[in-house]
């Protein structure tokens, strides 16, 4: 049996037995916000510390490199992202960059009404 994390079109969970594998909600295991409604959620602050997190520890390798690939070349560069409005705009946007790699539709703004801005660690 081994522990290995794997990655499938962007969803990742643990290996676990042989063929076999159960896909897990990992953040609560190794400690990651990476769910979108904590991101969509966060202010400005938190919000980049949630970026970090994931440029650093998103326990999917290839998601990991991909995020990090795109915040090299992204429309609205992080750095430029000041208010908690612009956090907002800048989750949105990221979200559907990421729909639309994965094959997922891109969202309407109104969509971000539905985040309350909290977020559990």
């Amino acid at each position: 049996m081994t522990n290995d994390i794997i990655c499938v079109n962007g969803i990742y969970g643990m290996y676990v037995y042989k063929n076999m594998f159960l896909l897990l909600f990992l953040p609560s295991v190794v400690g990651l916000r990476t769910d979108w409604e904590c991101m969509h959620g966060a202010g400005v602050d938190e919000m980049k510390e949630i970026v970090h997190e994931y440029l650093e520890s998103f326990p999917c390798e290839e998601c990991r490199e991909h995020f990090n690939e795109m915040m090299e070349t992204h429309w609205f560069p992080l750095e430029h992202v000041t208010t908690d409005e612009e956090a907002r705009i800048w989750s949105w946007l990221t979200h559907n960059i990421v729909n639309k790699r994965i094959g997922k539709s891109w969202e309407p703004y109104s969509i971000m009404d539905k985040y309350s801005g909290t977020c559990e660690t």
